[in-house]
């Protein structure tokens, strides 16, 4: 990818459309650098999310599923702390859990 991809960890279901991902991806430019298949709670997500973003030094969460309902779950915090989270229908960037950027 160009220079300024930055490098992202994919949480997706094993239904996930791969072009559904492949489009968030070319959008905001990333570096899949993990993929994770999470067919389980939102809570344990967060937790895979965390260590995968440790571990791959991501600066994206890349969570097609997750809805706005679903992402405004305080676990979701522990995540933006750490990265940008992008969903099919949102942008959360870093430290900025309260307030959807795009």
């Amino acid at each position: 990818m160009a220079g300024d991809s930055r490098r992202a960890l994919v949480l997706r279901r094993v239904d996930a459309d791969p072009g559904d991902i492949e489009r968030l991806v070319r959008r905001y430019h990333l570096d899949v650098v993990f993929t994770a298949v999470v067919d389980t709670t939102s809570k344990l997500a967060v937790i895979i999310a965390v260590q995968h973003l440790l571990e791959h030094d991501a600066e994206v969460v890349v969570v097609p599923h997750l809805t706005v309902e679903g992402r405004t779950g305080a676990h979701w915090r522990a995540v933006t702390v750490l990265a940008d989270l992008v969903t099919a229908g949102t942008v959360v960037e870093r430290g900025t859990f309260d307030r959807p950027t795009r």
